[in-house]
């Protein structure tokens, strides 16, 4: 069974990135994120499996209290 990390790659430059996260982002299979983050990595997942999420994608999986 494969492992999900999730990780934060800063304040919007690679330089604020650590490098046990630079490893998880080289090492993942799979990258899942908002577009604006996944431009600051690009170099680091060209070769990768990309799903792109917007804020419409996480408001459709907010439950709703509807009884």
């Amino acid at each position: 069974m494969g492992k999900v990390f999730v990780v934060g790659v800063g304040p919007g430059s690679q330089d604020y990135i650590t490098e046990i996260v630079r490893k998880i982002i080289v090492g993942a299979d799979v990258v899942v994120g908002h577009k604006y983050t996944l431009d600051i990595i690009s170099n680091l997942i060209q070769d990768k499996k990309v799903h792109i999420i917007t804020m419409e994608d996480q408001k459709k999986n907010i439950p709703t209290n509807q009884e």
